[in-house]
């Protein structure tokens, strides 16, 4: 058997069949035309979905920003307080000690001048200890205005 004619046939066949497939013009346009508007839809679709997740993301930042800020206020009041209490115990620790040396020295008199020198150490302890309370209520007061004004602002 010749192999040429038979794949002759079959090649012509194939190709009967697949001209008799063909879309016409305006088929084809047709087809293109609905392609295009389901792309449109789909990319129409797919930008709407990324803006809602933009948006969502947005306000998921928002938010975690406002809370860090939050922390980061209430932190700082905190170290602003702290250090106001370390500055006064400093203060403090400093006034009695110069109370202690003050008496010391007192004891170097006799009688009235004696008590006076007492008089007057104690006197300087208790306007040193005093000024350090009020230096120290000063600052706790400002942080907690400041604290007091930002949560206003938000």
């Amino acid at each position: 058997m010749n192999i040429r004619p038979l794949s002759l046939l079959i090649s012509s066949t194939l190709l009967l069949g697949l001209a008799a497939c063909q879309e016409s013009a305006s088929e084809t346009q047709r087809d293109v035309n609905a392609a295009r508007q389901e792309a449109q839809k789909n990319v129409a679709e797919a930008r709407q979905e990324g803006a809602q997740q933009m948006r969502e993301a947005n306000d998921r930042l928002t938010a975690t920003a406002d809370k860090a800020g939050d922390e980061l206020q209430e932190a700082q009041a905190n170290v602003d307080k702290t250090r106001a209490e370390a500055s006064y115990k400093v203060l403090a620790t400093e006034a009695k000690e110069t109370r202690k040396i003050a008496l010391e020295k007192c004891d170097a008199f006799q009688d009235e001048i004696r008590d006076r020198c007492e008089e007057t150490a104690e006197a300087n302890f208790d306007a040193a200890i005093d000024a350090a309370e009020a230096a120290r209520d000063r600052a706790v007061a400002a942080t907690e205005d400041d604290m007091r004004r930002n949560n206003e602002n938000f």
